[in-house]
This record gives C-alpha cells, structure tokens and sequence, in this order.
C-alpha cells in the first residue's frame, strides 16, 4: 500500500494552483492508495457544491486536476476545524482511490468553536482494501 501526507499550507503561498497541478502529476504517477492532507483551505464566502465542499477547496481542486489526467479513482473525505485568517475554512482530508465505508470527523481540542484558530480536529476514512476494513486519519 502506497500512503502520502502533506501540510498543504493552502492559499498561502503564491503559485498555488502551479503547485496543485504539480503535486497532481506527482500523484498521478505514484498511484497513492490513501493521501493524508493537512492545512486544506476553503473560503467562507465561496459557494457549495456538494456536501461541506465549495468550489475553492484546496482538495476538490486536485480531484479536478487529477480528472484532467485522467485520473479519476479518488474520492474524498474533508471537514474544516477552524476559521483561518479571518477568510478560510481551514480543515483535513484524506483522498483515497479504494470504496469508502466511513468518513469520521472528530474534535481533538478542549475547545470546539471554529472561530478560535487553536480547534483541532482529525479526520479520517474507513475504506475497504482486499476485502478488509482499514481505517486512516489526517490529524
């Protein structure tokens, strides 16, 4: 089983969408069973398009660029934890290409208010891989 995890810092940093198409490509190429993905940003203000997921999702952007590769296994799981920099949604996710059983988000802070930028959650998938359930956490 092949596993990535990467602190996406997303949206704060410059060439961002030249990076997501990058690390696209790199995941296209290793075949990654399940990718943990920390720092996935949204904005408050973009609009939904599915479930907890808008348009500007850090992670639903390389769904998108791995689409146009062709690659079209993965599926995510993403929740936000906390408010980031006044103007994001700051959260976790976890992109996986095998059946997801379960999706699982749960607070690891005292405190869960989105508004103070110290909550913390984890998020996780249960998937099925040879017949067996596996469960895997972006924290």
């Amino acid at each position: 089983m092949k596993l990535l995890t990467l602190n996406c810092h997303s949206w704060q940093e410059e060439n961002q969408l030249q990076k997501i198409k990058y690390l696209a490509e790199i995941i296209n190429e290793k075949k990654y069973d399940v990718i943990a993905l920390q720092e996935v940003s949204q904005s408050i203000e973009a609009p939904y398009i599915y479930e907890n997921i808008k348009e500007d999702n850090f992670a639903f952007i390389l769904l998108k660029n791995l689409e146009q590769l062709g690659c079209r296994d993965y599926s995510l799981v993403w929740d936000f934890a906390h408010i980031g920099y006044e103007k994001y949604e700051e959260g976790l996710a976890i992109l996986t290409k095998h059946p997801i059983i379960k999706k699982h988000s749960f607070y690891v802070s005292k405190n869960q208010n989105p508004l103070f930028w110290k909550t913390r959650k984890i998020v996780g998938a249960t998937i099925r891989w040879h017949g067996r359930p596996l469960s895997f956490y972006s924290c």
